[in-house]
Order: structure tokens, then C-alpha cells, then sequence
């Protein structure tokens, strides 16, 4: 039974695995001019990967021929879908309509996840080779790669619901019979020991996950604008008295060093860190609006697939759909400020005009306030999000 729950696990996560696995070395190889990595972890990784994709894809393929063989092979006996080999496995229609819509998507989300991955990974290695300070590399590499992996795993989660969707309300079956309808000893424990994740719950997470991603972008901003406004070129400490002359120049030596790293960086970084801010913020605008205008989609369907879990629970006072549309308003404000942001240190660094720095703080306040705001009700509704749909549903019924 672990063997075969491993082997499913395995089928849901390795084609996106080795795909972006793939991807990713690919881009290193061109971005090297065709060259294997010096790392020799990263060049180990490019050899594995170019030698079991491939394979993996081989055998992936053999075994989809397969099924679409047994598929093609069955029997329609009163609707039912008859396999017959070392067990006895019936699906109705409604099933088999909803399994081809799952496997259609399969290709578009490899290739949307492997599209992702390669687009963080050339980005991370513009700026791995830029004249970055390592703080600011690191954060803004991985703030890259972690919206782009939210963005395909949105994208996922909002093609899950339609899929679910038409399962539930063309077939005119709940989600408990999706189980039924797939009887034999070995599906039925399969399915039934665990109770998936709805796409609401998937949204929710990687929402709160894109505002916390946000925050560390902007400490990471607001760092290189202290330094840029506020440093000077080069500052003495003058303790020589007080640390004695050795250690007053090595501290002096090792300030001095971050002060012109960090100031000889290009603005251009800085504008870099807040289209990364819009983009992930752009992901959570999508999200949220699709969110909004399918609430009841993604409330029966979370309804469907957690029946048992939201029965007996206190309800809130809060509505899910007022909430929804506060934190819309919330992202686009954000949005807002910061392509405000944007202009105030475009026209400041590149055009010398005379803004006050005030207005760029008061700026980074609201966003953060924002920000932090989202993140934190993001969490809130994801912990009771049982008892938001059960108050929803009450209210809708009444």
C-alpha cells in the first residue's frame, strides 16, 4: 500500500519536476555559450538531467500508450466503464469525463512550469553575474524564482477548479461519489486515506506566500535606499583613541567596502526590485479577481471535497466575499503605490529632480502597511476557511 501511494505521489510531482529540472539546465548550458557548469554540483546536476529526462519521458510516454490502449479496449455496459485485468474497476461516465479533462491539462502545466522555471533561472543569472551586493543578489534571485513558482502553481489551482467544477455540476455528483464510483480494494484505500487540498485553500496559501515574498523584497529595497540617500562615499570613524589604530582601520576598511558596493550599484536593480514587486502582485490580482467573480464555484467545490471536515464548527461573523473584495482593493492600492515608487526614484536618480525623500518613505509605509494587512488576513482566512464556507453557505441558504 506505501509502495503504491509513493509511486502516485511520484506521477503527480515528477513530470513538473523534471521538466523544470531540465529547463533549468538547459538555460545555464546557453547562458554558459553551450558550456557545462564550473560548479560541479550544478554540472552534475546538468549531466543527470540530460541523460533521465529523456529516459523519463520514454517511459512516461510507454505508459500512456498503455492506457489510452486499455481505455480504448473497454466495455460500456449501462453506462458503466468495465476494466477487466487482475481486478475489477468500474467508472461511469461522468468519471471518465472528468479523468480526460485532468490528463488534458497535463502537457500545458509542464510546459507553463518549465516556461516559469527557465525565466527565474536566466533572471537569477543576469543578476548572479551582476555587481550586486550579496544580500540584495540573494533576495531579489530567490523573490524571482518564488513568484514564478507561484505563478504556475496559481494558474494550476485555477485550472483545477474549472476541471472540478464540470465534474461536479455537469455529472450531478458530489465529490463523495467520485470515490464510490471508483471501486476496487486497492483505488478505494488509495483515495480515500487522504482528503485533498481544494483550489481555494492552494489559492489562499500561495496569496499569502506572494505578500510575505513582497515584504523581504522591500526590507531588501528599502536597505539599498538607505544607503543610496543617506551614505556618504567614504566616512571615518575617528576611534582610533577608543579601539586603538589596528582595529579603527579594519572596521573603517570593512565599512567602507559595503558603503561603495552597495552605492555603486545601478538604479536599474532598484527599478528591478519593484517590477518583481508588480509582477508578484499582478499574480494576486488574477487570482484574487478570479476568486471573486467564482466565489460560489470555489465554495461548493471546498464544500464538496472537505464535507466532513467543516460539519459541527463555529461560524464567523465575517463574510468570506466581504473579505475577498477589502483585499482586492488592498492589491490594487498596493499596485499603485509601487509604480508610484517607481516614478518618485526614476525621477529623483535618473532625471536629478528635486523629491523629497518623505514622499518616498510615506510610499514604502502604505505599501507595507498593505502588504503586512494582506498577508496577515491571506492566513487568517486560510487557518478557518471551514468556518468562512460554512457561514457562507448558511447565509446563502437562508
Amino acid at each position: 500500500m506505501k509502495n503504491i501511494i509513493i509511486i502516485s505521489i511520484l506521477k503527480s510531482y515528477l513530470p513538473f519536476i523534471s521538466s523544470s529540472l531540465f529547463t533549468f539546465s538547459i538555460v545555464l548550458l546557453y547562458l554558459d555559450n553551450w558550456r557545462l557548469s564550473n560548479n560541479k554540483i550544478i554540472k552534475l546536476l546538468q549531466v543527470f538531467s540530460f541523460i533521465s529526462v529523456p529516459f523519463l519521458i520514454i517511459v512516461l510516454a510507454y505508459n500512456e500508450t498503455i492506457l489510452i490502449d486499455i481505455i480504448n479496449c473497454v466495455n460500456d455496459k449501462d453506462n458503466n466503464i468495465n476494466l477487466h485485468g487482475h481486478g475489477h474497476v468500474t467508472l461511469d461516465k461522468d468519471a471518465g469525463k472528468a479523468i480526460g479533462q485532468g490528463l488534458s491539462t497535463i502537457g500545458s502545466q509542464i510546459g507553463l512550469g518549465a516556461t516559469m522555471v527557465g525565466v527565474g533561472t536566466a533572471v537569477g543569472k543576469a543578476i548572479g553575474k551582476s555587481g550586486m551586493p550579496p544580500l540584495q543578489k540573494a533576495g531579489l534571485i530567490v523573490g524571482a524564482s518564488i513568484f514564478g513558482g507561484i505563478g504556475h502553481s496559481t494558474i494550476s489551482s485555477i485550472n483545477r477548479r474549472s476541471v472540478l467544477e464540470d465534474y461536479i455540476n455537469k455529472g450531478n455528483i458530489s465529490s463523495s461519489d467520485i470515490t464510490k464510483n471508483i471501486s476496487s480494494d486497492t483505488t478505494n484505500k488509495l483515495v480515500n486515506d487522504t482528503i485533498p487540498s481544494s483550489p481555494l485553500e492552494d489559492l489562499l496559501s500561495n496569496l499569502e506566500m506572494i505578500d510575505y515574498v513582497s515584504l523581504g523584497i522591500i526590507y531588501i529595497l528599502i536597505i539599498q535606499l538607505i544607503f543610496k540617500l543617506y551614505f556618504k562615499d567614504k566616512i571615518n570613524l575617528n576611534l582610533s583613541k577608543l579601539l586603538g589604530d589596528n582595529t579603527n582601520n579594519k572596521i573603517e576598511f570593512y565599512l567602507n567596502k559595503i558603503i561603495k558596493l552597495n552605492k555603486q550599484m545601478s538604479i536599474v536593480w532598484i527599478l528591478f526590485g519593484f517590477i518583481t514587486l508588480i509582477f508578484g502582485l499582478s499574480i494576486s490580482a488574477y487570482a484574487i479577481h478570479d476568486i471573486c467573480v467564482n466565489i460560489d464555484s470555489y465554495i461548493n467545490i471546498h464544500n464538496e471535497l472537505k464535507s466532513n471536515s467543516i460539519n459541527n464548527i463555529s461560524i464567523t461573523n465575517k463574510s468570506i466575499k466581504d473579505i475577498l473584495l477589502n483585499l482586492k482593493i488592498v492589491n490594487y492600492i498596493s499596485l499603485i503605490t509601487v509604480i508610484t515608487l517607481m516614478l518618485q526614484i526614476t525621477l529623483k536618480f535618473y532625471y536629478n529632480k528635486n523629491i523629497n525623500n518623505i514622499y518616498i518613505w510615506l510610499a514604502l509605509s502604505v505599501l507595507i502597511l498593505t502588504l503586512a494587512f494582506a498577508a496577515y488576513t491571506y492566513g487568517d482566512l486560510y487557518t478557518h476557511l471551514d468556518n468562512y464556507v460554512n457561514m457562507y453557505i448558511n447565509l446563502k441558504n437562508k
